[in-house]
Parts: C-alpha cells; sequence; structure tokens
C-alpha cells in the first residue's frame, strides 16, 4: 500500500458549468475538465435525495440512483489520472459537499472498492491539517451509548477502547464533564478520540450542533444543554491524531458565503486534530459497530514485517468493502449480539431487517446507506 500516489480532485461549480481540477506530484500543471452539468439540477436532485436517512435507503443500488446519475460523470474522468489503489483527495463545492463520492458507481463498483478516499473543505485546510501531525502515543479516549439506548455503539466503544488497552466510559458515565476532564489531562496527547453517541444537528445554527452527552445529574431530560457543541469545540486544544464521531449527521455541516463550511467538522479540525471521520447522515449502530471495528483493526495494527500499515483512507477502505461484502451467514457466526431491528432492507419494505431473513449468501449491508456515510476529512495518512 505504502508508496501509492496521491491525486488531488477539486470542484468548482457554476450556475452552468462545472469545473474540475486535477493534481498529481508529478504534474507540471492541473489537467482541468469542464463538465456540462447544471448547479441548480444538482442542488435539487442532492437536496431531495440526501434530506432525510429514511429517503437514502429507498434508492437503487449500484448507480440506478438519481443523484449517480448526475454525478458520476463528475468522478470518471479523475480515474484516467488515478490507478486502482491510489488515494482521491476531494475537495468538494457548493451542494457536493453533501454527497458520498467514495459511492458514486463507475464501471461496474463503487469507487471506494477501487480507491482510497478522503476530503478537505479546501486545499489549503489540508496543509493546515498536516502541519498537526504528531507522533503517535497509542493512547485513546473512547466515550459512547452516553444516552443508554445504543447497545451496539456501547459495544463498538468497548471494541476500540481494548485495541489501545484503556477503559470505554459510557452511559451515565459519558458527561460533557468528564470528556472535557480528560482531554485537559492528556499530556503528551493521544492517538483517537473516538466518540460513538448521538449527534444533533442544527441546520439554523450550526455551531450549535454537537455530541450528546449524558447528564451530570440522571434526573436532567437530555436537551441541548447536554450537546458539546461545534462552538464548545472550537474553543478547545486538541492534540488528537483522530476524531471519530460515530454518530448520526457529525459531518453534516452549513455552507456560508464562499464555500465556508460551518459546524462539527471546521471545529474539529481548527481545534487541532489534523483528521476527522464523521458521518453525512443518521447512520445504522450495528454496521456502523461493524466498519469501525474492521477501521481500528486495520488501522492501528501492529506493523508488518516492512514497517508499514495501512494510511487512515486506506484503513476506511478496507473497513467499507469488509461491511458491504459481509454474508449473513458471516453476520450470525461473528461475535455481535443481534438485537430486533426496525429497519427494512432497501426496496424491500415488506421485510424486517433481521440477520435470520437474509438468505446466508447475501449481503445485509450492501447497499451504500449503510457504509457510505462516513467519510474522512483531512490528513489521510
Amino acid at each position: 500500500m505504502p508508496g501509492n500516489r496521491v491525486v488531488l480532485a477539486e470542484y468548482f461549480t457554476s450556475e452552468d458549468v462545472t469545473l474540475l481540477f486535477v493534481v498529481r506530484d508529478d504534474f507540471t500543471r492541473p489537467e482541468v475538465v469542464q463538465l456540462e452539468i447544471s448547479l441548480l439540477e444538482l442542488r435539487e436532485c442532492i437536496a431531495v435525495e440526501f434530506g432525510r436517512a429514511d429517503t437514502i435507503q429507498r434508492q437503487p443500488d449500484r448507480g440506478a440512483a438519481r443523484w449517480n446519475e448526475l454525478v458520476a460523470p463528475l468522478v470518471k474522468p479523475i480515474l484516467q489520472w488515478a490507478d486502482r489503489g491510489d488515494t482521491i483527495w476531494f475537495v468538494p463545492h457548493d451542494i457536493l459537499h453533501a454527497v458520498p463520492l467514495q459511492a458514486v458507481w463507475i464501471d461496474g463498483e463503487y469507487l471506494i472498492e477501487r480507491n482510497p478516499v478522503c476530503c478537505s473543505p479546501s486545499a489549503s485546510v489540508m496543509k493546515f491539517c498536516q502541519t498537526k501531525r504528531s507522533p503517535a502515543t497509542g493512547r485513546a479516549i473512547v466515550f459512547g451509548d452516553s444516552t443508554g439506548d445504543l447497545c451496539h455503539a456501547r459495544a463498538e466503544a468497548y471494541a476500540v477502547a481494548k485495541l489501545f488497552g484503556c477503559s470505554a466510559t459510557t452511559s451515565s458515565q459519558a458527561t460533557k464533564s468528564r470528556l472535557l476532564r480528560e482531554l485537559s489531562s492528556c499530556e503528551g496527547g493521544i492517538d483517537v478520540l473516538h466518540l460513538a453517541c448521538h449527534g444533533r444537528l442544527d441546520r439554523d445554527r450550526p455551531m450549535e450542533s454537537g455530541i450528546v452527552l449524558a447528564p451530570e445529574n440522571s434526573s436532567v431530560d437530555c436537551t441541548a444543554s447536554l450537546r458539546l457543541t461545534a462552538a464548545e469545540i472550537l474553543q478547545l486544544e486538541l492534540n488528537v491524531g483522530l476524531v471519530t464521531l460515530s454518530a448520526c449527521d457529525s459531518g453534516v455541516n452549513t455552507r456560508r458565503p464562499g464555500d465556508e463550511l460551518l459546524g462539527l467538522t471546521r471545529s474539529l479540525i481548527y481545534a487541532g486534530s489534523p483528521s476527522v471521520l464523521v458521518s453525512l447522515w443518521a447512520v445504522d449502530d450495528l454496521s456502523t459497530r461493524i466498519l469501525m471495528e474492521h477501521f481500528y483493526a486495520a488501522r492501528y495494527r501492529v506493523p508488518d514485517e516492512a514497517g508499514s500499515k495501512p494510511t487512515k483512507a486506506e484503513a476506511l477502505q478496507i473497513a467499507v468493502t469488509r461491511v458491504m461484502k459481509l454474508t449473513s451467514s458471516e453476520l450470525r457466526q461473528s461475535p455481535v449480539v443481534l438485537t430486533p431491528r426496525d429497519l427494512t432492507p432497501p426496496g424491500r419494505p415488506d421485510k424486517p431487517h433481521t440477520s435470520p431473513w437474509f438468505a446466508p449468501d447475501e449481503c445485509p449491508f450492501a447497499h451504500p446507506y449503510y457504509w457510505s456515510a462516513f467519510s474522512l476529512v483531512g490528513d489521510w495518512r
């Protein structure tokens, strides 16, 4: 894996055309592709198809969705300059920030199957992220299931904590004050801050979006006052290699003039984290648990004989492809605890989403809804 190139793909959308700029280390100047795609059409389509998680679930998979018809032509030109295995670094523009570009279906496969993917709000932000990279410490802070209703998020937190040899803070112990106290006491920094909790998106006040933590007093309801908000995060000084928000809508940001993004992602980056793993919509807790366990196992495993291991982008690719291709038989044999589920398989509203329903060779999480929500923002290494 090490040694594969990084290909920068940056977009600029206007009312009538979209410009794609492709850069590689060996280019003397950017390659520029002009695409006759209407910004209005993109905005209308993406606003409808990515407005709600249940809408995303109902979309046909394998490239038949309307958004894929519009977006795939924006991505396909990149492949002439990106070999299989090269990391594609996207810098979206305008409404493209809301699209899981890794889930674009091209030439019989999803992009993430062909290439590791990362993104950043701008090229300059990536440079800022890379200056924040620090040596590994082997330490982590892990919080999960702060509201006591996400059994798989709690199990996910325990699994991640075990990998780093630390304890997971869950349920009523996962308070804002405890999290802030642990962050302030981490001299020398940590590799990972992992938060497997509910997220709350405030589109009208994006800096009030946040991660829901447990009440300091059990008699207090979970209200906005219990959130660790984007505004509060912006005031922190994080010495963390990666922040993972295994939470609903954690990566959804509000755009302002100049294409500046406001929300949790920007706050975490400017607070000092070089890499952020966030979600674009309300995620399924079981598939997310499996994805996260594979991501951390790949990224933080012991290096091979050559002293190498996957980058963060490559580890996410490994985890995503594992989730999408996981069969029902393999799921039933895995150590995850299956519980009754209210979800329904995409395209089959008459069937409950339970593992026993699926044939042994079927893949319960093949649909992009289950694996494409997570985006790696910032430093991919």
